[in-house]
């Protein structure tokens, strides 16, 4: 039995910082050990507590102690093996419980009835990427949602897995995804495996051709008969498993019942978003790609219980569309490293307009959104169906000291070790095809600099080159809106007069590398959340030059496209297809005029077609799917 991998480092992970903290101050202690027929190791300590270790997954060592795994005494024997070993530790003959060189499914590390689920689950087919650099990870993307993280080399013994528990079903399925993948893996570091069945997941398109039909031919301001019809359809594609069509779909009756109650001004560009996103996965369905299907499709939502959590705010993302306005706190479960998220939503209404200050003080269990996007908080019971974090009637005990205070030793595999690593643990999945989870892509990364600080007035953007501890760099960018200028303006004076030591955003990939879109960024006083201008422990000054606002070519000429097919959405086709016919023309000679062939072709194409009923539909789903995936 070989010990050495387990380092201190890896040791935290597996248990936490404050037993390893102790189990260091006991170092010193000696041990005697012995050997059971069965090739366990046993080590006592002269108070007469013993370990056994080195024999099944690092979860199964015992400890005599009250606590019986995970204790700072089985840490302690670790550290005093590694010190000294006793004579022929390492023989191979008593390393029984050694990882094979090839990864495979080993039931004897599962129990009868996790292997079984497992295999089920296998036989649906796997859909997961798998990364070997920095260090091994799986995102299953398929049956399930959920990612696995191995801190020894590809060793599942010591595999680390969201749902928090040892020996679960979704490891089963991550050794599976590494045994299938083995072949592609000694070529590349990262691999996007789909072992389901091709063709499962096409869906009909006639029942949502239909419906667009009507929505094109009456317009918004006549859809109220289509909401039934809308929410039928979306039911039935929840009942088939296309839980992101469904989604998209319900996202769009929403939209159609505050233009029914004008509770809230309906945004046309988000309709057209939305209509773009359903189009897209239901072609992807059709022909095969660039996506694998069960991505496309989704998967349901699962509802999880936990005990004692602490999570750490990682900011706020703001939005907003139309009328309404939107403040997502995503939440790091510190234990398990999945994230969770707290939303609030409010319209406007005649006497004021929401803005982020408003919804940060909405309550969550008693305390602000405010607090919890900046705090590290304990919560003794919580349920989490997806992504949504739900407290309830419970005590929270919120750290008195803000979100830098944070110890990074008792996070060192949960926060990425780098911008590689950040990127290892995206899908990989483009635009409107990828997961709908609202934490899809939201990670904390530590960072050593910001430079290149740039604000683009012309299409309200701040762009700052970041750079990690190993010299990779990515891209922070920023866009701002009138309510959110002042927030822009301090993040560059902050980044202009403060070293930042980590950030956590949302990732993707873009098309110069990796970008991140800004929720909250650590210096080494405090921490600020620039979507929402909230700053606890550091007074982030204004930017002092601010450049005069401009003209995006690009923007322009999306909003060439967007504003008449909004106008078309709104009026329907048979009153509003004459309004339409010369702001389109417009719009086709702005997209020409800067080199956007493709936005000038789609453009002309709805211009010609627009007075016809037969052939609009499909031009303007192709116009669609061309904004959801520049947008």
């Amino acid at each position: 039995m070989n010990l050495d991998a387990l380092t201190v480092e890896v040791l935290t992970e597996l248990t936490n910082a404050g037993t390893v903290r102790r189990a260091l101050k006991d170092a010193d202690v000696p041990l005697s050990w012995s050997q059971t027929p069965e090739g366990a190791w046993l080590a006592e300590a002269p108070d007469g507590i013993i370990c056994r270790l080195g024999v099944g997954t690092f979860d199964e060592w015992e400890c005599s102690c009250p606590a019986m795994f995970r204790c700072r005494h089985l840490v302690r024997a670790v550290l005093a093996w590694q010190a000294h070993p006793p004579v022929d530790a390492d023989a191979p003959a008593d390393d029984t419980t050694a990882a094979p060189a090839t990864p495979r499914v080993d039931t004897s590390w599962f129990s009868p009835r996790v292997a079984a689920q497992g295999e089920r689950l296998v036989a649906e087919g796997i859909t997961a990427r798998i990364s070997t650099k920095p260090r091994v990870r799986v995102r299953i993307l398929h049956p399930l949602d959920i990612g696995i993280r191995y801190p020894v080399d590809a060793d599942p013994r010591y595999a680390r897995c969201e749902c928090g528990s040892p020996g679960c079903v979704h490891l089963y399925v991550a050794e599976a995804a590494r045994a299938a993948a083995e072949p592609a893996l000694r070529a590349s570091s990262a691999v996007l495996l789909d072992t389901t069945t091709p063709g499962a997941d096409q869906v009909d398109e006639g029942p949502w051709h239909a419906w667009l039909d009507q929505l094109l031919g009456v317009g918004l301001s006549a859809a109220d008969a289509l909401i039934g019809s809308a929410v039928r359809l979306a039911t039935g594609w929840e009942s088939h498993g296309r839980v992101h069509l469904a989604s998209a779909l319900r996202e769009i009756v929403t939209h159609l019942e505050h233009q029914r109650s004008r509770d809230a001004q309906v945004s046309p560009e988000r309709l057209l978003l939305l209509i773009g996103e359903v189009e897209s996965r239901l072609r992807a369905l059709r022909h095969g790609g660039p996506a694998p299907a069960s991505v496309v499709a989704g998967r349901p939502e699962v509802e999880q219980s936990g005990e004692a959590g602490r999570f750490l705010g990682l900011g706020a993302e703001w939005s907003h569309v139309g009328g309404w306005s939107s403040l997502r706190v995503p939440l790091l479960d510190t234990r398990t490293g999945a994230v969770a998220s707290m939303v609030a939503e409010r319209g406007d209404t005649a006497d004021h307009l929401v803005d982020p200050a408003d919804l940060l003080r909405v309550r969550h269990a008693g305390v602000p959104l405010g607090e919890w996007a900046t705090g590290s908080a304990l919560v003794p019971r919580f349920r989490r169906r997806g992504d949504t974090l739900a407290v309830g009637r419970t005590r929270v005990t919120l750290a008195p000291t803000p979100a830098p205070a944070w110890d990074e030793a008792s996070l060192p595999s949960i926060i990425p070790d780098g911008f590689a690593d950040v990127a290892a643990q995206l899908t990989g999945v483009p635009g409107p095809l990828g997961p709908r989870r609202p934490s899809d892509g939201v990670l904390l990364a530590r960072l050593t600099r910001a430079d290149a600080l740039e604000a683009d007035a012309t299409t309200t953007t701040v762009t700052a080159q970041l750079t990690d501890a190993a010299g990779a760099q990515a891209t922070l960018r920023l866009t701002w809106d009138p309510r959110t200028t002042r927030g822009a303006r301090r993040l560059i004076g902050l980044l202009e007069t403060q070293p930042p030591v980590a950030i956590a955003g949302r990732w993707r990939d873009g098309e110069d590398g990796l970008e991140v879109d800004p929720m909250a960024v650590w210096v080494r006083d405090g921490v600020f959340l620039p979507q929402v201008d909230l700053a606890v422990g550091c007074e982030p000054p204004e930017a002092s030059r601010w450049p005069a606002v401009g003209v995006d070519p690009w923007r322009d000429a999306w909003e060439g496209l967007a504003q008449p097919m909004g106008q078309l959405l709104i009026l329907g086709a048979l009153r509003g297809a004459a309004t339409v016919v010369a702001p389109l023309e417009r719009g086709r000679e702005r997209a020409e005029s800067v080199g956007l062939s493709h936005v000038a072709d789609v453009a002309g194409r709805l211009r010609r077609c627009v007075g016809d009923p037969l052939a609009l539909r499909a031009v303007f789903a192709d116009a669609c799917v061309l904004l959801a995936f520049a947008a």
